[in-house]
């Protein structure tokens, strides 16, 4: 019995893009332009409230996760 620990935000967001077939440009209307995507995906801008809230409400992703 060992602890799990929660899974990195943007590892939880790839996932859940791969398992739904979406692509960077699909994810502009969850998170902001093609380029705000790319800071976000490559972890060079973290997710802002707004952001969070988008993806949990479209794509069911645990704000839990999204805020650690």
């Amino acid at each position: 019995h060992f602890p799990i620990a929660p899974p990195d935000p943007i590892d939880a967001i790839k996932f859940r893009m791969e398992q739904m077939g979406m692509t960077k440009a699909d994810m502009e209307k969850y998170l902001g332009s093609q380029s705000r995507v790319s800071e976000i995906l490559n972890r060079k801008r973290k997710l802002t409230m707004g952001m969070i809230k988008s993806l949990y409400k479209d794509l069911k992703i645990s704000p839990e996760i999204l805020l650690t």
